[in-house]
């Protein structure tokens, strides 16, 4: 591979004493070799991660502004009590922690009996089925906003619990697309680059926050779909628009999942990374490996 060649030794590469390299910008070892191409490896999953991320950004911020425009209480017969707005992402989460445990004890061993993989389907495969529900999500919502928008003003207000079905969508993708994304970060980043793992996935939620803000703002300034007053507004359309940027999303994680190379085991004596390799060692082994004519990173 091209980036293999940034370990090769030259004759001027190293120090007098053969060992260490006399300038570490042009001599790389093996491991950090390895710890690039496995980032090179994963950016395109990863990035795929951000616009997933945006769903569910999206999602959060204008539910809050739906669930104001609904009748809000428990039952017709309750006036006294209303559900907080801003407390509707509690469908997500409690979807969520209940189809956890349910998806491990029971449908991973079915899973398992029909495909013989561990965890019943692979990584890449639980993270498309949470990218599709994504889909599924924005476009449930945008739905259930459209029926909003058709009540008569006169007419009593659209219960909150219709916006109990996109919550529970999101909170069924997360299961599988987050948490699938954080496990495929750590199983194919090698022992010294765990906490790389950790924060990749944050660090997708931290871009995708960006890339929400810049959306709005793009959306704002081109149509009136997102006037403060709901009813003035497209939120439908706007909803619509992002299930088709999902719908993209998936297409392009499929073609990446399809170009995917999972990660040698670790018995594999192909990576340094997993062997501990000392450096010297590393570089005379892929030395002798390599081409017979000396190639020196500019």
């Amino acid at each position: 591979m091209f980036l293999d060649r940034a370990a090769r030794t030259t004759e001027d590469a190293l120090c007098a004493n053969g060992k260490s390299p006399a300038n570490p910008w042009r001599l790389c070892t093996v491991q950090q070799v390895e710890e690039v191409k496995c980032l090179a490896r994963i950016i395109p999953v990863w990035s795929s991660g951000i616009v997933y991320f945006v769903v569910l950004t999206q999602l959060g911020t204008y539910t809050v502004f739906q669930a104001a425009q609904t009748d809000r209480r428990i039952s017709s017969h309750s006036s006294s009590f209303q559900i907080p707005q801003g407390s509707f992402v509690v469908f997500n989460m409690l979807t969520l922690t209940l189809w956890i445990p349910v998806y491990d004890r029971l449908l991973v061993p079915v899973l398992q009996r029909i495909t013989g993989r561990e965890g019943g389907i692979s990584l890449l495969q639980r993270i498309g089925v949470g990218l599709a529900l994504s889909v599924a999500t924005m476009v449930v919502s945008a739905v259930v906003e459209d029926r909003r928008r058709r009540i008569n003003p006169s007419s009593p207000m659209m219960s909150c619990f219709w916006l109990v079905p996109q919550q529970a969508l999101a909170g069924l993708s997360e299961a599988f697309a987050g948490i699938g994304q954080i496990e495929f970060y750590y199983r194919q980043f090698p022992e010294n680059m765990r906490s790389v793992a950790g924060a990749l996935y944050f660090l997708g939620f931290a871009v995708a926050s960006y890339a929400s803000g810049f959306m709005v703002t793009v959306v704002h300034r081109s149509t009136s779909w997102l006037a403060q007053d709901l009813n003035e507004g497209r939120v439908d359309l706007f909803y619509l628009v992002t299930a088709a940027i999902a719908a993209l999303n998936l297409v392009y994680f499929v073609a990446c999942a399809r170009w995917y190379r999972f990660k040698k085991s670790d018995n594999d004596d192909a990576g340094a990374v997993d062997l501990g390799l000392d450096d010297d060692i590393v570089r005379k082994k892929v030395s002798t490996n390599a081409a017979p004519a000396p190639v020196e990173l500019v």
